[in-house]
């Protein structure tokens, strides 16, 4: 796309709009099916000037590393009331669950945790994550039982004609029962306009039942709004979130704690600065399928939360100097800042980015 010479050299905006058809054959003159008409997509690109810094190499030096946690939420999880169909039927064989049952002290948790991780160099990308963690007794899960945790984030947005919309997309994250509890994968779900409900079990009413998920198997839910493996932003993995900022082993006796890590990458070219320091909705839930054939599942209560996305350090704004320039970490005081050495050049480089 080349920008007309009349643009000021100033922050560019363009709407993108794209969609498919499918024709019965080639002769065809009409479509069979029009999916989805038209999708609205902002775009925004800084004017971007060469730097010697784009040529430094990333290292992703550990000790440059700035973590900063702008979450971290626990809820506790009814346990009698979400696995009293396992439980009574575990009772008449098991007896460390009839000696629960006369005196009850289970105890289940679902925490949910997100922040970001900073590095130095600008080649050198940023990184938003989370991490969801289940920690459930062992005596109501059966080996090979696959838990589905899922993470919905919601942010404003707008179509085409201006309208204010809300913007939905799951992340969804499983591991099964009997394996390395500390191995999960990622599902992303990008959901229709101002549907927050895709991946819950009852629609926006609280009452009416998704049958895209209702009587779906875990990995056959929402098919329609699943991305494909090479199209998912959000990749499974600890390896982005400081050992710090990681989710403990359960301190319960008799339980297991099952996490699941995702993040996505925040590269620092054409990062949109309007994108941090907003509110975001949250929706965070649980479910438990009995193998990958089932279509029946345990629901764990849906958590609705309002969380902020924090605000990243501003390189455009950082000024030129000789020597070190400090930036202060997302989150963090003043005594938590990091060091840029390659700060010189950025004046030139983020010139408009506000």
């Amino acid at each position: 796309m080349k920008v007309p010479d009349e643009a000021s050299p100033t922050n560019q905006s363009f709407n993108l709009e794209f969609g498919a058809r499918y024709y019965k054959t080639e002769e065809s003159k009409l479509a069979e099916t029009d999916c989805g008409a038209e999708t609205y997509v902002p775009w925004y690109q800084p004017v971007i000037d060469y730097d010697p810094a784009l040529q430094v190499a990333p290292t992703y030096d550990e000790a440059s590393m700035v973590p900063a946690v702008s979450t971290l939420e626990e809820v506790t999880v009814d346990v009698a009331a979400v696995f009293a169909d396992r439980i009574a039927a575990g009772a008449s064989a098991n007896t460390e669950i009839r000696s629960k049952q006369a005196a009850p002290s289970y105890t289940a948790t679902q925490t949910y945790s997100q922040g970001y991780t900073q590095y130095e160099k600008l080649t050198e990308s940023d990184w938003w994550w989370w991490w969801t963690a289940l920690d459930v007794p062992d005596a109501v899960l059966k080996t090979g039982d696959v838990l589905f945790q899922y993470v919905t984030i919601t942010e404003d947005g707008k179509d085409k004609t201006g309208a204010s919309i809300k913007k939905s997309e799951t992340i969804g994250c499983y591991v099964v029962v009997g394996a390395n509890s500390a191995t999960s994968n990622v599902d992303v779900f990008v959901h229709p306009d101002n549907e927050l409900w895709s991946l819950n079990d009852v629609k926006a009413d609280g009452t009416t039942a998704n049958d895209k998920v209702v009587g779906q198997t875990w990995n056959a839910q929402q098919s329609r709004i699943k991305q494909l493996d090479a199209d998912e932003t959000w990749k499974a993995g600890s390896s982005k979130v400081a050992t710090s900022a990681q989710a403990t082993a359960s301190t319960i006796a008799g339980n297991t704690k099952y996490t699941c890590y995702f993040y996505e990458e925040l590269k620092k070219l054409g990062r949109n600065p309007a994108d941090f320091g907003i509110n975001i909705d949250i929706q965070v839930s649980a479910r438990v399928y009995e193998g990958d054939s089932a279509t029946t599942f345990i629901q764990m209560p849906v958590t609705s939360k309002q969380v902020e996305k924090k605000a990243l350090a501003n390189y455009a704004d950082a000024k030129a100097a000789s020597g070190t320039t400090t930036v202060v970490a997302p989150g963090a005081g003043g005594d938590s800042a990091f060091s840029m050495m390659t700060l010189v050049s950025f004046i030139a480089l983020f010139v408009t980015m506000m």
